[in-house]
């Protein structure tokens, strides 16, 4: 059972990387990848640890280094998948410090709005903050809520999303796929028609994305996903096929910041063909 999407405290998810192995071995999944945006902290931490890669050995399981990178295309915000990466590479360590610079820049903005907006975050809620590696929207919104500024973490997310930024705070797709591809990584683009609370992108621009990007790297297309119907995928298959990449699938599991459960690529029950998943024989930095 494959899942290639998923996150852990290191970004934006709920799960430490120690309770997300717990829970991949609990729910039967056999091969799967961290994919953190934009830091591979815990697929360090894995590679790092002797005990945690015996537990993935002893449990018959299999993994493989990833990242997400959030990057920007034509006006598009787009998510960019790096799999059987060296997480000590020049390249992802020098894509992780660019994105810290963006991130300090966009979260001065973002208090500066929330403070302007009457929103004072208790000592508490400041702590957790300033312990992130990357603040992410969720955190904010949680700690929002925790603060008593919204009953509902909808409502927390509906304004956070109303602030302004004078800029995007995105990598640029092109860069993330010539990059990633020239340093060895199966780059795959996430969840390409949308994302949680991201707008549809029609298919004929999917497929003209897909042109674009093939021509600096891009090996995949994420076609099972959480949030996608039958159709949604098949019409995805059918771009990824036509155009020699590979199909992949992912849950995007976030832990309780998310109502997404490990091993879950579809929103109807929709199967994953299991050996359409050729991408993981590609994979050379693999820990079973």
């Amino acid at each position: 059972m494959i899942d290639l999407h998923m996150h852990t405290t290191c970004s934006d998810g709920t799960d430490s990387v120690e309770k997300l192995i717990d829970n991949v071995i609990l729910e039967g999944v056999t091969f799967f990848s961290i994919t953190d945006h934009d830091t591979a902290k815990a697929c360090r931490k894995i590679l790092k640890s002797e005990e945690l890669k015996q537990k993935i050995k002893d449990a018959n399981i299999a993994f493989v280094p990833g990242i997400e990178y959030s990057c920007i295309y034509k006006g598009r915000k787009v998510h960019i998948l790096a799999y059987d990466i060296d997480p000590n590479s020049d390249e992802v360590r020098d894509f992780e410090k660019r994105l810290k610079l963006l991130m300090k820049e966009k979260d001065i903005y973002r208090f500066k709005a929330i403070e302007d907006a009457g929103f004072k975050f208790s000592e508490q809620s400041m702590e957790f903050l300033n312990s992130r590696i990357n603040i992410r929207t969720p955190d904010v919104a949680n700690c929002l809520k925790n603060d008593g500024f919204f009953e509902d973490i909808e409502d927390a997310h509906v304004f956070l999303k109303s602030i302004k930024y004078p800029r995007d705070y995105l990598f640029d797709a092109i860069e993330v796929i010539s990059e990633m591809s020239k340093a060895g990584a199966k780059v795959v683009w996430a969840h390409s028609i949308y994302g949680v609370k991201q707008r549809h992108i029609p298919f004929e621009q999917v497929d003209d994305f897909v042109c674009d990007f093939k021509k600096f790297g891009l090996s995949g297309l994420e076609c099972y996903y959480s949030l996608y119907d039958e159709n949604e995928i098949a019409e995805l298959v059918k771009i990824a096929k036509k155009h020699g990449l590979f199909v992949t699938c992912g849950s995007d599991y976030h832990g309780k910041n998310k109502k997404i459960k490990l091993l879950e690529r579809s929103v109807d029950g929709t199967k994953v063909p299991e050996d359409e998943i050729k991408i993981i024989k590609t994979f050379k930095n693999v820990i079973k």
